[in-house]
């Protein structure tokens, strides 16, 4: 069965291995399709810390993808070119010694994931922002490929930082407020035309 073998033909495109400080939810299972191309990027963070390895089957039950050992709570998120696979219902299988199997399913249609409804906004899920001592920290995965800004403001409005962002699969940035003058400060970040302000006091 041509189906076996796809795995060879699975292009792989981008590998990310993010922190478990994630903008993912925890125990989940995600596919999203990359815009306007045959890709699709899987992410999974596991519910529990321990080392898992995620399969993808086909309807027939054979395996088409299957991954190394993914370190302790790492997330795994990379992006395939689903072309060369068959019209069809997948299976995605995560599995963790000790722990129940988790699963998730998606459809293949003409070399190309069939996207769900579901996915197609940018969520709180997909953008984490926090502040550490003196530097605010944004990251995002960003499933749609949107153009992103960042905006700084302090409380009368004023623009201290306005920055726009190329579309990429993965954001992360980092902004030093040390030399910031004590008061309150708003950072926006936009993903599309989704906005998520953080607020924070210097």
């Amino acid at each position: 069965m041509k189906t076996k073998n796809v795995v060879k033909g699975m292009l792989l495109l981008a590998a990310v291995v993010l922190s478990s400080a994630s903008v993912f939810a925890k125990g989940k299972i995600s596919v999203s399709p990359y815009p306007k191309s045959s890709y699709a990027v899987i992410s999974v963070e596991p519910s529990v810390e321990a080392l898992y390895s995620i399969a993808i089957f086909n309807a027939s039950g054979d395996v088409v993808y299957s991954s190394s050992k993914v370190e302790n709570g790492a997330v795994f998120s990379k992006v395939f070119d689903f072309s060369k696979l068959e019209d069809g219902e997948y299976k995605i299988r995560l599995r963790s010694k000790g722990n129940p199997v988790v699963e998730e399913r998606f459809t293949v249609k003409g070399g190309a994931l069939v996207p769900s409804d579901l996915k197609a906004d940018v969520t709180a899920e997909d953008v984490k922002i926090w502040k550490k001592s003196d530097v605010v920290y944004v990251s995002h995965l960003n499933r749609n490929l949107n153009g992103m800004v960042v905006r700084l403001v302090d409380s009368r409005g004023s623009v201290i930082y306005d920055k726009s962002i190329p579309a990429e699969l993965t954001y992360s940035g980092k902004f030093n407020v040390s030399s910031l003058p004590k008061g309150n400060y708003s950072l926006s970040f936009v993903s599309g035309n989704k906005v998520f302000n953080y607020e924070f006091k210097k």
